[in-house]
Formats: structure tokens, sequence, C-alpha cells
């Protein structure tokens, strides 16, 4: 049976985020982690997405994010896959929440949702990586919060909250807003993005 985890419902009413019966298994917008893209989105869009989702250094996996009418509670669910896989296995989910000129209030809301993470789970390793410069904009600012599940009976994921402060010229250039990200990431993803992907 399903365990509804109630991050986000509790805390602003925007996502029914569930664990799932699958061991270290969870769902955002009812995708879950280590599932087919292909349940949700046809091979077209995803190639599509592929050709400019290859946003790191190293090139083992690729981004793919998505604006969907079938997503209720996220303005957008990014995905990572592996370059070369054709069954499209999602290694990472996240679900993404804009907050246009309202940094403060991303910052707000995220130290409510690692206060309720904490409550949920028994002795995570939360480490706050506090306030850093993004890799590709160096006025722009990232808060993260990771917290790792490896302690506890779900040691195939970790939750990773980050608050996202474009700068101005991303936001005037590219049309980059404020955001939320909550990610839910398999533990080969995580090694890949901290210790490979920008080398």
């Amino acid at each position: 049976m399903k365990v509804l985890l109630t991050v986000l419902v509790l805390i602003f009413n925007l996502q029914s985020w569930t664990e799932a019966k699958e061991f270290g298994e969870f769902e955002i917008e009812g995708i879950l982690l280590k599932e087919s893209l292909l349940k949700y989105f046809d091979k077209k869009e995803i190639e599509a997405k592929k050709k400019n989702g290859f946003v790191y250094p190293k090139k083992d996996f690729y981004s793919a994010t998505f604006l969907s009418s079938k997503f209720k509670k996220y303005d957008r669910v990014q995905f990572h896959l592996k370059a070369d896989d054709k069954k499209y296995i999602i290694y990472s989910l996240t679900g993404q929440i804009i907050y246009k000129n309202n940094i403060k209030k991303c910052y707000q809301d995220m130290e409510n949702i690692v206060s309720e993470i904490k409550s949920m789970f028994k002795d995570p390793k939360v480490v706050d990586l506090g306030v850093d410069s993004h890799e590709l904009d160096k006025d722009t600012k990232v808060k993260t919060t990771f917290i790792d599940l490896s302690s506890t009976k779900y040691h195939e994921a970790a939750i990773v909250i980050e608050c996202y402060d474009w700068s101005e010229k991303s936001t005037q250039d590219k049309g980059l807003l404020d955001k939320l990200m909550i990610s839910i990431d398999s533990k080969e993803f995580e090694y890949w993005i901290n210790n490979v992907a920008y080398d």
C-alpha cells in the first residue's frame, strides 16, 4: 500500500508526493524513479528534448524537462536519463515550482520542507550545503540541502531541495525565473552528478 508523504501537501498543498511499493522508490506527479519515461511521453517528444538535453560537460546523462497539462501541482518536471538507454529509464526526477521575483518565499518554503522531511525518516543524513554560485552563471545563487537516505530502508534514493536565485542577466537573456526544485535521485545519478558530470 502506498503511504502518502505529506511534505508538500502539509506545507503548501501543492503535490501528492507518495512513497511507492518498490523498495526505495518515490514518485512525483505519479511518475516513479526507475520507470520508463515512455509510459508518460512518446519517443518523439523525449528525443526532441534529448537534442538539447546534454547540459553537462560529461555526456553520460541528459536532461529532459516537460511542461504538461498532465502535471497538477508542479510547473515543470525534469528527468535525467542515460544517453544510450533505449528504454528511457528515469534516474532522477525533479518537480519545479516557479517563484517570480520572490526568492525569500522560496527559502521559507524550502526550510519548511526540509524540516518536514527530517521528521518523516529515522536518522536521515541532512547536509546543508548553503548558498553557492551556479556553475554556468556566477551571479546566480543556489541554496541546496541534501538528504541522504542511505541510513534508512530507502537507501537507494536521495532527496535534494534547492532554491535558484537567477541573476538579472540570466532572467533577461534566457527568461530564467527563480524556482524551487525538489529532486529524487537514484544513487547512481547522485554519484555521477557530484563526481563525474563536471570533470
